[in-house]
Order: C-alpha cells, then sequence, then structure tokens
C-alpha cells in the first residue's frame, strides 16, 4: 500500500504499475520493469472539496447594521534588537536545497508478465552453474540461501551478503528483493505459492512412470517440489519462461486490439463490394490481424515440428 507520501502511476511504454515518492516528481528515471526512460509524473489531484454553503443575507440579521464596523487588530510586536534587517537577510545566501537521495521509493505495485519473464531469465542466470544453486530442502529444513563453510553449505538469509548459493525459491526471493516488489504486490502469493510449485512437479510428474505417476495424483506431497533436482529446476524455469512469454504476447495483441479495433480483411472485402470509403486505418488494421494470424500459425506449426520428428 502507498504511503501518504507515495503516489502509483504507470509507466507509459509497459504498463508497469510504480509506486514512486512525492518529491520525485519530475525526474527522469528508468523503468523497474522495462527499463526505459521515463519522467515521474505529478501525483494524481485530490478530488475537490464541496462547495460551502453560502451564508444567509446580512442584511436580514437582527444584529446587521449599515455601518461599516471597525475591528481593531492587535498591535504588532516589536522585532527584538538582535533581528536582522530585511536588507541584510535578504543578502545572506540561501542554502542550497538538498537533493533527495536515492531511497528505496520506486517499487513494483503488480507483477505483470513481462515482470515474472524478466524474473525468470534472471533467476536462470543466477542458478545456471550448479555450484551456485542449493536444494530447495538442507536437513529437513526448507533452503534458500547459503554460505559456504569448510565446504558445507550453512543456511542464511537472503539478503545476507555472504549468501553465494540459492534454491530455485531463494533466487525469486533475492530478485524480488532486488526489484524492490513490495509484499503486498499483485501476483506475488500466486507466483511463490502456486506457479513455481507447479512447474517443478509438472516436470517431476513428466519423468515418472505411469504407475509412479498414478501414484503421486492419488496421494500428491505438498513439498515433493522442494526436493527437485539442479537439472529439474532448470527444466521448470524453461516452463515458466514459455509460460509467461505466452501471456506477455497475448497482453499485447489484446492492447493492440483495443487500440486498433477488430477490422479483418472479409470486412474489407465487402466494403469494396458495397463501394463503402475505406479509411487507411482499416487497412493497418486488417493488415495487422493478418500478420498476427500468420505468426499463431508459424508458432503451432514450430512447436508441432519437434514432436513429429
Amino acid at each position: 500500500m502507498p504511503t501518504k507520501t507515495e503516489f502509483k502511476f504507470n509507466c507509459p511504454t509497459c504498463g508497469q504499475h510504480i509506486l514512486a515518492a512525492t518529491e520525485w516528481c519530475g525526474r527522469q528515471i528508468n523503468c523497474p520493469s522495462c527499463q526505459a526512460g521515463i519522467t515521474i509524473p505529478e501525483p494524481p489531484k485530490e478530488k475537490k472539496k464541496p462547495a460551502p454553503v453560502m451564508p444567509p443575507n446580512p442584511a436580514t440579521h437582527p444584529n446587521y447594521s449599515s455601518k461599516p464596523i471597525r475591528v481593531d487588530l492587535p498591535a504588532k510586536e516589536p522585532a527584538p534588537a538582535s533581528t536582522p534587517k530585511l536588507a541584510a537577510s535578504a543578502a545572506q545566501p540561501t542554502p542550497p536545497a538538498s537533493t533527495p537521495a536515492q531511497p528505496e521509493q520506486l517499487r513494483i505495485a503488480v507483477l505483470t508478465p513481462a515482470v515474472k519473464l524478466e524474473m525468470v531469465r534472471a533467476v536462470r542466470r543466477r542458478i545456471a552453474n550448479e555450484a551456485a544453486w542449493l536444494p530447495g530442502k538442507v536437513s529437513g529444513k526448507n533452503a534458500y540461501a547459503a554460505k559456504m563453510v569448510n565446504g558445507e553449505p550453512v543456511l542464511v538469509e537472503v539478503k545476507e551478503p555472504q549468501a553465494t548459493r540459492f534454491s530455485l525459491l531463494g533466487a525469486f526471493l533475492i530478485e524480488l528483493r532486488q526489484r524492490q516488489v513490495v509484499r503486498t504486490a499483485t501476483g506475488r502469493t500466486r507466483l511463490l505459492d502456486q506457479e513455481i510449485p507447479d512447474a517443478v512437479r509438472d516436470v517431476l510428474m513428466e519423468e515418472m512412470t505411469d504407475e509412479a505417476r498414478t501414484q503421486s495424483e492419488a496421494s500428491p506431497t505438498a513439498e515433493d517440489w522442494l526436493l527437485a533436482t539442479h537439472a529439474q529446476c532448470l527444466a521448470a524455469l524453461d516452463a515458466l519462461e514459455e509460460t509467461y512469454s505466452q501471456r506477455m504476447n497475448q497482453q499485447r495483441a489484446e492492447k493492440a486490439k483495443r487500440r486498433l479495433g477488430t477490422t479483418r480483411l472479409p470486412d474489407l472485402i465487402k466494403k469494396l463490394e458495397k463501394k463503402a470509403r475505406i479509411e487507411s486505418a482499416d487497412v493497418a488494421t486488417a493488415l495487422y490481424h493478418e500478420v498476427m494470424e500468420l505468426r499463431r500459425r508459424l508458432d503451432r506449426l514450430e512447436n508441432r515440428a519437434p514432436q513429429e520428428k
């Protein structure tokens, strides 16, 4: 939740929801999601207060007088002798305004598919080398990060500078921390508690025999995915990358459809037959939808090709 000194706005490039401090208005920054250069806008104006109720006509009041009433203001206290003259104080240099430091004010409030895709790729780079990977369970405890002591991993907090090894979940936690994703961010709980475990379980299920798969479906355990190997974790990241890429492409297509409209090539043909006027925007929209449909067909063919071989 934003504080009193923060407000929420969207990145004009990728639509990412961003929290920023009010004193940062007008500052040039890079979007935490797409890294595009943006200018922090002014915070939204508060709602106008209702118009005050007009007072009654003073002439109808019993104490009303047509003569002006004099109001004596309290005498102004003399300035102390030590107070410098106005001209002298004006001549003194004004101390420069302190530039706000780079506090943790830019925070991600919504985990969009684009942000998740970026995080998945960063996690894969972090644990691509098995020497930097940590099993999800160490000595019966949930493991997120560890440092090496005498060749043995010692569990530490994710934010600990000495941490050199990360489990799959720990690597995601460090990426969330580095991107300053708030704990209440939309999609955070779903990512950690559902999407990541489900991706690992799917990999484990694919590698099981039919008999083992049937038994696992009958009595699944909640923490099986924490026992995944390094290779299985990487396979789960591949599946998550494909999922978020598809979602991101769907969002782009829906956004473009809302912006461009729904005119298709058959619609243009009907207009030509009726000799109706065709706008250039209609032609551009129809061509866009045709290209996107061709792209979807090519993607389906590429995904089907390995299975046919």
